[in-house]
């Protein structure tokens, strides 16, 4: 699929971002999805209660990094707070993008309005697999 990489209004990694990045989000067409990442000393579940309301599908993600939150422990730190239906998980961002790319092949429209946000880690992951000239 087409890609347009933003930064704008922010990545989300604090409530501050969070609440920036959902007022973002609703300003747009729905559906929209939200890929999520987040390291373990953040603040999942008030991260995950700001930004999951504006979205139709959330999708959880690890990071290659030792401080990031599994999917699962995502889904824990995020149960005691919000009952959303987490629609898909991956191991790493590679993973998710893969998915999107196969969603994409599939439908006959453009799908959803996709986020990536939660970590800086799960962006840095993310633009050197669309950007690999970035990585240098």
């Amino acid at each position: 699929p087409g890609w347009r990489v933003t930064e704008q209004p922010g990545l989300a990694p604090n409530p501050e971002g969070a609440r920036a990045l959902r007022a973002f989000a609703e300003s747009l067409p729905a559906p929209r999805r939200l890929i999520f990442a987040c390291m373990r000393d953040k603040a999942i579940a008030e991260l995950a209660e700001i930004l999951f309301p504006a979205f139709s599908e959330i999708w959880l993600c690890g990071t290659a990094y030792a401080r990031g939150a599994t999917p699962a422990e995502l889904r824990a730190a995020i149960a005691a707070v919000l009952h959303e239906k987490i629609d898909r998980e991956f191991a790493k961002p590679g993973d998710a993008l893969a998915a999107l790319n196969r969603d994409a092949d599939l439908a006959a429209s453009a799908g959803p309005i996709t986020f990536i946000a939660g970590s800086l880690f799960l962006i840095g992951e993310t633009l050197a697999i669309l950007r690999p000239e970035m990585k240098d």
